[in-house]
């Protein structure tokens, strides 16, 4: 699920297909996006909410214009982002200029979608052992977060989204999967959420001494 900064009422929901929802009412706002053959495994709104998101379920990004009237209308062809298996998440970053898509062949990766009707591959993302799950940008643009199957968690510098950099190495911990990752808007934290009903916080104040600092 995934409610827009635009519109707070608006909610997108991705489970078998993909539609939108009045937040306060809790009634659809017009039809369901359906695919033949594949469903929604996550999305995200642009910071503007015109624009929609979706990874799906066979390794595909979908890009969708919100019309006023709350329809989504597909923008342009789908892209392939994973290699194998799932899109599991995607995020968008602050400016709108960029999606991350966290996929099933162990991969991130970074995708230009200025003009959401041809968004454009612009990094793949390496040093998972396993399924990656959840990705995440920070406040300011300039970093992505990425949680994985493997355990870990991983943070890249991304202010040249096409050359992003590793910050420091792998998060370690967690004793099961990182399914989500989230950052502190006010302060350095990073939040890792796992399988093993642990929340991780790590202090990222200098990425190249990460520093676990609670988990519960």
């Amino acid at each position: 699920v995934a409610f827009s900064a635009a519109d707070p009422e608006v909610l997108a929901v991705a489970s078998g297909d993909l539609r939108l929802w009045d937040a306060t009412r809790h009634k659809p706002l017009g039809p369901a996006v359906t695919v033949p053959g594949t469903s929604p495994g996550g999305a995200a709104f642009s910071p503007s909410g015109s624009v929609l998101a979706a990874g799906y379920l066979d390794g595909t990004l979908r890009m969708y214009r919100v019309t006023a009237a709350d329809q989504l209308v597909s923008e342009g062809p789908p892209q392939q982002a994973s290699s194998t298996g799932y899109v599991e998440n995607v995020a968008y970053s602050p400016n709108g200029r960029l999606v991350a898509t966290a996929d099933d062949d162990d991969t991130a990766r970074l995708w230009d979608v200025a003009d959401p009707a041809r968004p454009r591959a612009l990094a793949t993302l390496h040093g998972f052992g396993s399924y990656v799950f959840s990705v995440a940008f920070n406040r300011a643009g300039t970093m992505l977060a990425a949680g994985s199957a493997d355990h870990t968690a991983r943070l890249w510098n991304v202010t040249d989204p096409a050359h992003p950099r590793p910050l420091g190495g792998p998060l370690t911990g967690p004793a099961n999967t990182a399914y989500s990752v989230a950052f502190d808007p006010a302060k350095p934290v990073l939040a890792v959420g796992s399988a093993d009903r642990t929340v991780w916080l790590w202090n990222i104040t200098d990425p190249a001494r990460l520093k676990a600092i609670e988990y519960t």
